[in-house]
């Protein structure tokens, strides 16, 4: 294949990114939280008409990114850690990008590379 050929073959598309059936494997691939976001959303009150919102909103891109919800966590010793929080929204658009940032970059990678790889992790690179 030519130059042109493999660069067209590693664009990702925004119209890819945002598209109905990315967001809803977006959604799926965002972890149940417990935590809500400050938004007050959590995955499993997240429906098919708020992908909708969500997706008209980032084609008209009018999408804006929540602030992070900042929980202090108490730690054995007593002292807390830093929690963040980001909201569903942002958890769904993050995960639709990986999505397709993955099938562009899986094909570029070394096989013998595992670091930070879907379905890889530093057990099997032992």
């Amino acid at each position: 294949p030519s130059f042109q050929h493999l660069k067209q073959m590693n664009r990702i598309d925004y119209r890819n990114i945002i598209s109905l059936e990315n967001l809803k494997e977006g959604l799926k691939k965002t972890k149940n939280n417990y935590v809500p976001g400050i938004d007050g959303e959590i995955k499993g009150n997240f429906n098919d008409k708020k992908l909708e919102i969500l997706h008209k909103e980032l084609k008209s891109q009018n999408f804006k990114p929540s602030p992070l919800r900042k929980i202090n966590i108490p730690k054995p010793d007593g002292k807390t850690r830093l929690l963040s929080a980001a909201s569903q929204r942002d958890k769904i658009v993050q995960a639709a990008i990986l999505i397709q940032l993955e099938q562009v970059l899986e094909n570029v990678f070394l096989d013998c590379s595992y670091g930070a790889r879907p379905g890889r992790n530093c057990h099997h690179a032992l």
